[in-house]
């Protein structure tokens, strides 16, 4: 450079190659290790803070959190071209814990081995929980519950608040105007209390202290420790609330199998219908095809009202109505004539139903203690009123009649 009279510029002297060490291992999660709560506002504007979840469910065989492997870096090249050599990241072992198993197609993959609820436990470790533990109430705290698994509740279920589970749920508390749902089997240590918002829905057999003005509705059977008041409840098994002061006041309760009650109705005649013998929910669709078959003859008239004023619109044309209304004319026409098609399904299916109903098998309603007037007890399609008290009884049908026995 000296020797050329170079001054004042950039001349290269020698080269190199940078050293690039290697990147550190790490864990990339496909769940929210630490939730940030994405909040909605209602139609008021207001945050809706039972949807607030804190839970993450996962089925078996969904991916949880992949292993990027440590990487060894490239080494560099001095300028006096001695070689550099890279530091390599540092190593990391997958967190793996209980409930979880590595992906056979992929070594650095976990995967969930059971449905559940996704955790990143105290040490760190991604575990999937098969059943949970709520220590206290279901609340804001919590939010509402969606857990695919078995829940334990450690106190209540506080109002507007929702719990859905695929396992069986255990309330140590009471639960209040509130909706729960489960899978299987359902224990409410506490009662079922409220102003009648409240409902409980089960494919298992349901447990409780005792239900105030509440609906319950369960495939299996229903076990009541005390009364059960002005409520709704609809039973695929049978129904006890016989113990020392197991009662049923007021309300409906009807069940596919038996009913079996220390008390049914109470001193003030208080109105109580108790139902064996009928799958509730025939019953149900009973109910729904009366509806649909209100609304179809609701609908024909309307239909009808409409050809009149077709047709006579088309006589004062001399049959010639324009294009639009013509093509409405002919579409009336069209489901006019389908009407009675509909209706008739609608009927057949009804009559079945009711086939069914009357074919109960051998239901019956037992009274331990005592029967108020009032009561109405319905066994199959056969009905009977109360207007005695009676004591003792055991009601069952005997050719189309109602009959106590002791």
């Amino acid at each position: 450079v000296f020797e050329r009279t170079l001054f004042d510029q950039d001349e290269l002297v020698a080269t190199g190659t940078p050293v690039k060490d290697g990147e550190d291992g790490y864990i990339e999660f496909f769940f929210e290790t630490r939730k940030e709560y994405d909040l909605k506002e209602d139609l008021d504007g207001r945050i809706d803070y039972k949807d607030v979840s804190t839970l993450t469910n996962v089925t078996k065989g969904d991916n949880l959190c992949r292993l990027h492997p440590r990487t060894e870096g490239k080494e560099g090249l001095s300028v006096k071209g001695k070689t550099v050599e890279p530091k390599p990241g540092r190593d990391i072992s997958m967190p793996q814990s209980k409930n979880t198993e590595i992906s056979p197609n992929d070594p650095n993959l976990l995967i969930a081995s059971i449905n559940g609820c996704v955790v990143l436990n105290t040490r760190d470790l991604v575990e999937v929980q098969p059943r949970l533990d709520i220590k206290g109430d279901v609340d804001y705290s919590t939010g509402n519950i969606n857990f695919n698994g078995s829940l334990k509740i450690g106190k209540d279920v506080k109002s507007g608040f929702k719990v859905k589970v695929t396992g069986d749920l255990e309330v140590n508390g009471c639960v209040e105007d509130a909706e729960i749902e489960a899978d299987g089997n359902i224990m409410i240590k506490g009662g079922f209390i409220g102003r009648g918002k409240g409902v409980v829905r089960s494919k298992g057999d349901v447990t409780v202290k005792y239900v105030k003005g509440q609906k319950i509705v369960c495939d299996g059977n229903l076990t009541v420790g005390g009364e059960v008041l002005h409520s709704e409840i609809l039973i695929g098994g049978d129904v006890h609330v016989n113990g020392r002061k197991g009662a049923i006041i007021g309300g409906v309760i009807k069940a596919e199998g038996s009913i079996d009650s220390t008390q049914i109705g109470c001193v003030s005649y208080t109105q109580t219908e108790v139902s064996v013998g009928c799958n509730f929910r025939l019953l149900e669709r009973i109910a729904e095809i009366e509806k649909e078959l209100e609304q179809i003859k609701a609908n024909q008239e309307k239909v009808k009202l409409g050809m009149y004023k077709l047709s006579r619109l088309k006589m004062q044309m001399n049959g010639n109505l324009p294009e639009q209304q013509e093509t409405l004319y002919q579409r009336l026409q069209e489901t006019n004539r389908h009407y009675p098609v509909q209706k008739k399904k609608l009927e057949e299916e009804q009559e079945r139903i009711k086939q069914e109903i009357a074919g109960h098998r051998d239901s019956r309603v037992k009274v331990g203690k005592t029967i108020f007037p009032g009561v109405k007890i319905a066994i199959g399609k056969f009905l009977r009123l109360f207007n005695e008290q009676m004591e003792h009884k055991v009601f069952q049908e005997v050719k189309g009649e109602i009959v106590a026995a002791a």
